[in-house]
């Protein structure tokens, strides 16, 4: 197992934070709040020319056909720079559950506009309340009664709920399913979605962490008390170094998970579930690291910093909180040591979900 960039990755990673530099910086994000959708046409327009909607694309229908390993990449940067597009659900949940549960028809009707960036998806799975960006999004494809349904826009309304984060546009879906838009193919891909909605999570988590630790070193290295570089105080040295051993390990483990969902492997439920589960621990750790070497100044709005503040808080929350997590690890443990299979997993409920 390698845990190194490949070349292509490296040029794939550079591509994507150029663009962010240029058409996501922090002053550009707080004006998309003021705009109806809250989104970059540009922004997903530069995604689309990089190649982002396709690449978990087969070559068949228009796409490079790669791997979770060449999104993980790319999620991890939109955690860094607190991008808003539900990238998650757009470029990596969606085309994967059309390719794979869908018909031909289907995959021939859908995955070259993916691609292309033409066409815009996101996802309402595993029992979740809220659905990010379905105000812009061509396609729906929701769970219901075990099976998965794609839905266009004419299918379902959208109802908008209020986010902790002002980025982050978020719904409730009334859809309308039918024989027509069911994808056959669903209840055998769910499992494998599951690890790759936690990979994914982790990623941008450990982006968040990442972005975080880094905003942080710079100002403690800056602010000034008693004379001195508060970053020179042994009590702050320790808490950025815990954060930077956990966000090392969270890293490593969320490489790994991703390396065996892509392989298929056998025991992608379990790295997978442990990767989320410490991406999730390690960011509310550096959440609260960040704000206490702040001195709190990253709860006021006009403050950078409570961006990340919020966007990590909600993503603690929207896929499974680290108590479900533990929960689910927990009760995977205690099956194999009485030697029966695992139950059903253990899915965020609607507490757990609430992020307004």
């Amino acid at each position: 197992m390698t845990f190194e960039l490949t070349a292509e990755q490296s040029a794939l990673r550079d591509s994507v934070r150029d663009l962010f530099h240029s058409q996501a910086a922090p002053a550009q994000l707080r004006e998309l709040w003021r705009t109806e959708t809250g989104r970059d046409a540009q922004l997903w327009k530069g995604l689309s020319e990089i190649g982002i909607p396709g690449l978990l694309v087969a070559a068949d229908y228009d796409g490079a056909g790669g791997t979770e390993a060449d999104l993980i990449v790319v999620l991890e940067d939109t955690g860094r720079f607190c991008i808003p597009d539900s990238i998650l659900e757009s470029c990596m949940l969606g085309p994967t559950l059309i390719a794979e549960a869908g018909t031909e028809h289907q995959r021939s009707q859908w995955l070259p506009g993916i691609a292309a960036g033409s066409l815009r998806t996101t996802a309402r799975l595993h029992g979740t309340t809220y659905v990010p960006d379905a105000h812009v999004a061509d396609l729906l494809i929701t769970e219901i009664d075990g099976e998965l349904h794609a839905l266009s826009q004419d299918e379902f309304r959208v109802v908008p709920v209020r986010s902790t984060d002002p980025s982050r546009r978020l719904f409730r879906v009334q859809a309308a399913p039918s024989p027509r838009s069911l994808l056959p193919g669903g209840r055998l891909v769910l499992r494998r979605n599951r690890q790759r909605t936690r990979i994914g999570v982790a990623a941008i988590l450990n982006g968040i962490s990442a972005r975080l630790l880094g905003d942080t070193v710079e100002y403690v290295k800056l602010r000034q008390q008693f004379g001195r570089a508060v970053g020179s105080f042994q009590a702050v040295k320790h808490l950025l170094a815990e954060v930077h051993a956990g966000l090392f390990a969270s890293a490593t483990a969320t490489t790994a998970a991703t390396n065996d969902v892509a392989a298929n492997a056998a025991n992608a439920d379990d790295t997978a579930l442990l990767a989320h589960q410490y991406a999730i621990a390690v960011e509310a750790n550096a959440n609260h690291a960040a704000l206490q070497c702040h001195g709190g100044i990253g709860f006021t709005w006009e403050h950078d910093l409570h961006m990340w503040l919020k966007r990590g808080k909600a993503l603690e929350l929207a896929y499974g909180t680290y108590r479900t997590t533990a929960a689910e690890a927990g009760d995977v443990g205690l099956a194999r040591s009485a030697h029966q299979p695992a139950g059903n997993p253990r899915l965020p409920n609607h507490t757990d979900q609430a992020e307004g």
